[in-house]
């Protein structure tokens, strides 16, 4: 965890980090020396610096919370070629709030969750969608959201990202059937696999559909079975989406982010790939309290900071659980959620993962208030207040999950 005492701040004019100022020249001078020159990290942050400066035309999108997926599809589509190359600049109406990066990174954090054209880790099949250039559209996002420092979809199973980035093809024989999105093609595969000499035609009965869409125009048979089965996984996985992937690869190339992540394909695979949920210990080192000079002060902080921890650990262990409703489901219902690290990583920063441009957020304390938790997603920032109280770790735990379940971007992890 980092810690920072009250202080003055300046800015790197190397990596644009907010330091203290009396360590401010010591990291300067060092800066950018644990990134190998040329690292898709600095090549980003050169691309970045490029919107950062104040006179930068912007973009504004504005979009209806409870209608998102269409109001955020129509301002994508509206959009002339030079909007894209604007900085976007997000309003969600009827809601509170000036865009600094905290709205920008819900906006494409929602789009990821919700856009019609992805199913499960992969794209998803959908003429209409094909026909309207959809899945260029899609593209255009991702490249878009890289660019501004949103961690990306990661929601795409390997072998697709392996493809984009790398134009290979897996060995079929290595693609376990779970990897698939289907169940009709898992079902398929399995009844092969277990399938006897004496069975076997009545096999091919019930999977002769999906083998004619796969291309796969032999009679299937015993001694044949492995090849059918490569060729469903390989129609599943790869080729039954090969136009949606292509439209994808086609809106990527904007401002030059395909090219970037190709020739950082283990760097740049990260953007793309479903991946594991943050680990408590990961968003605990994220953290940077800025602890009082005062001693009683400091006691008050140093134990919120600790029911944080625990409360990450319980988090972490599956041992926190909330009753939540829709607001914007046509039947609202009251269900059970068990709240996740990317729930709290959605309130404290408007994303479900760490985006690399952003170094901590900010702790701070108000024991003069009586109020509940502010975050800031924009900067990102929390100010704990009412600090006597939140020393007990019930009322912590209480507090933290009011915030979490309270803030806009609840559900979307």
């Amino acid at each position: 965890m980092h810690v920072l005492q009250n202080q003055d701040k300046g800015i790197c004019p190397i990596c644009k980090e907010s330091l203290p100022i009396d360590i401010l020249p010591q990291h300067a001078a060092v800066c950018g020396e644990e990134e190998t020159p040329g690292s898709l990290r600095v090549a980003l942050m050169q691309k970045r610096s490029l919107y950062e400066n104040e006179d930068k035309e912007v973009w504004n999108i504005k979009v209806l919370r409870r209608n998102f997926i269409k109001t955020a599809t129509e301002q994508l589509e509206d959009a002339d070629p030079a909007d894209w190359l604007k900085k976007p600049k997000v309003e969600f109406i009827g809601e509170e709030g000036i865009d600094c990066g905290g709205l920008l990174r819900e906006f494409f954090s929602l789009l990821f969750k919700d856009g019609e054209e992805f199913e499960g880790n992969n794209f998803s099949v959908n003429s209409k969608l094909l026909d309207q250039k959809r899945y260029i559209l899609a593209g255009k996002a991702v490249a878009t959201s890289i660019l501004h420092g949103h961690p990306g979809p990661r929601r795409l199973n390997k072998y697709v990202v392996d493809y984009i980035l790398t134009g290979e093809e897996p060995n079929m024989d290595s693609v376990s059937v779970e990897e698939l999105n289907r169940e009709d093609f898992k079902n398929a595969i399995k009844q092969m696999e277990e399938a006897l000499p004496d069975n076997i035609e009545m096999v091919y009965e019930g999977c002769i559909t999906l083998l004619d869409n796969a291309g796969y125009k032999q009679r299937l048979l015993y001694d044949n079975r492995n090849e059918a089965i490569r060729a469903l996984k390989a129609y599943c996985l790869l080729y039954g989406k090969m136009a949606a992937i292509h439209q994808f690869i086609e809106g990527l190339k904007l401002h030059g982010i395909l090219n970037l992540l190709k020739q950082f394909p283990v760097e740049g695979a990260k953007f793309l790939s479903e991946d594991s949920l943050p680990t408590a210990e990961e968003v605990h080192s994220f953290l940077k309290p800025t602890f009082s000079e005062k001693e009683e002060e400091k006691n008050r902080e140093e134990a919120i900071i600790y029911n944080f921890s625990r409360f990450l650990q319980k988090v972490e262990r599956k041992k926190i659980s909330t009753l939540c409703i829709d607001p914007f489901a046509e039947v609202p219902t009251e269900e059970e959620l068990c709240i996740n690290t990317s729930h709290i990583l959605t309130c404290l920063l408007g994303c479900r993962r760490i985006p690399e441009n952003i170094p901590y957020i900010v702790i701070e304390f108000d024991h003069k208030k009586s109020s509940l938790p502010k975050v800031n997603t924009c900067l990102p920032s929390v100010i704990f207040a009412d600090t006597e109280k939140l020393q007990n770790y019930a009322h912590f735990e209480e507090i933290i999950i009011s915030t979490i379940v309270g803030s806009y971007g609840f559900g979307s992890a």
